[in-house]
């Protein structure tokens, strides 16, 4: 810490510095960033950099088919509807009224083509379904519905 008093200070982590070395420091950098930055930015790779369009920009995908389908689509949602209004807006495990939902007993990411079979389908609670996939992953197939059901892990709910 030098001797003098400075007219102003500024209080940084406990440092203490002068308006004027605050100035003399800004100066000496703003040379320094501007040579550099004007230098860096009107190269064609920077200029290239600019402007991520398109097949230019870094995130772009070539193939969309690598995307994620969804699955809940408009006839998706039209055939929960009618199961659900069919099994006359009762789960069929507990027989209560709630927020239902409908389980595929054979996982649609196995066996695509019975996605719209009635027979696949279990209008079950929304919370039932929940505490299936939480026990058995997002991939449990009906050998694990099957064991869901004997040990009767619904009825805890």
């Amino acid at each position: 810490m030098s001797n003098h008093i400075p007219t102003k200070t500024s209080f940084k982590n406990g440092y203490q510095r002068s308006i004027e070395s605050k100035l003399k420091q800004a100066k000496t950098m703003k040379g320094r960033i501007n040579k550099l930055a004007i230098e860096k930015m009107n190269t064609p790779e920077a200029n290239a950099k600019k402007s991520h369009k398109g097949s230019n920009h870094p995130r772009w995908i070539k193939d969309r088919t690598k995307l994620k389908q969804k699955r809940c689509y408009a006839e998706e949602q039209w055939f929960f509807k009618e199961i659900i209004k069919e099994r006359n807006f009762r789960c069929e495990l507990s027989n209560k009224n709630g927020k239902l939902s409908v389980h595929h007993i054979k996982p649609v990411w196995k066996y695509p083509e019975e996605r719209f079979n009635k027979n696949n389908c279990i209008v079950i609670l929304l919370i039932i379904h929940k505490k299936f996939h939480y026990l058995y992953g997002s991939k449990g197939d009906e050998l694990n519905w099957c064991e869901f059901i004997i040990k009767k892990e619904y009825e805890s709910i």
